[in-house]
């Protein structure tokens, strides 16, 4: 279902102004600005909605698919309308596709048959592919090993990044960009090995996302029902803080590092 409201949303973007009730932001004075935005898809619907957004917002980019979570739901012509909205204009990415073993809902199977449906068509259009992991790296390493080798590797992005330091590192290695949510911005200890690793992920692989509307990041965690955009800020001010450098300097590499992944022209 698309947010009631998105010109809230964009025009918070457009301004560098952070939502009520954290009022005194830490970010105000320094006017931070969201240029990019990317609306994946999880299932036809959402699918066509982040094309819609995509083609009246100019600075928002569609991705399209369906999430593992939701292909049971698929109807039997659902993955040719996916095909078909693939090549629509404003779509830079395929996904969210991947494996989920925190829900137990859709049996791995199932999964492994939608993921590889994803992969094959990232390669056909020769588009990055956005992947989703959750407790689900035993199940997805020997996949992007057998598919990120040879002359025509997969490419993408392990999106809402979760595992530690050795996954990290092999993920890099095998090609994929590292992107970090609102979890890294928790203060629990269950959540070091992810400080862990995104204090060493090469400064080249670095992004950062909202995963909205979901993981809202400290200070907003437990005030907000849903996350946005602007939100970026706080996760890319914790980056900072875990690899000893500055929130300029990690906007700067993250925003570069997504216009070259997803072929963003500005």
């Amino acid at each position: 279902m698309m947010h009631d409201d998105i010109d809230g949303i964009i025009w918070r973007c457009d301004e560098g102004t952070f939502p009520e009730p954290v009022t005194a932001s830490t970010f105000v004075e320094k006017k931070l600005r969201v240029g990019f935005v990317l609306v994946p898809g999880v299932d036809v619907q959402s699918s066509k909605q982040a094309i819609e957004l995509s083609q009246r917002f100019p600075q928002i980019k569609a991705a399209v698919g369906i999430h593992p979570n939701h292909c049971n739901d698929s109807q039997p012509d659902d993955w040719r309308t996916i095909e078909k909205l693939v090549g629509g204009c404003g779509v830079v990415a395929v996904g969210e596709t991947g494996l989920d073993c925190y829900w137990d809902t859709v049996p791995l199977s199932t999964q492994h048959e939608n993921f590889q449906r994803h992969i094959k068509l990232s390669r056909q259009l020769r588009l990055p592919v956005i992947i989703h992991c959750r407790e689900a790296y035993a199940e997805l390493m020997p996949v992007l090993r057998k598919e990120c080798v040879g002359s025509d590797p997969l490419f993408g992005v392990i999106h809402s990044f979760s595992g530690g330091i050795e996954q990290m590192k092999e993920c890099v290695e095998l090609g994929f960009y590292i992107s970090f949510a609102g979890a890294v911005t928790f203060g629990n200890k269950k959540f070091t090995t992810l400080w862990e690793a995104a204090a060493k992920v090469p400064d080249e692989r670095l992004l950062i996302e909202t995963d909205t509307p979901f993981i809202v990041p400290t200070p907003y965690r437990n005030k907000l029902e849903s996350n946005e955009p602007i939100m970026t800020a706080y996760i890319a001010n914790r980056l900072a803080e875990l690899r000893h450098t500055t929130l300029e300097t990690i906007a700067e590499q993250t925003t570069k590092n997504a216009q070259r992944l997803f072929e963003i022209v500005t």
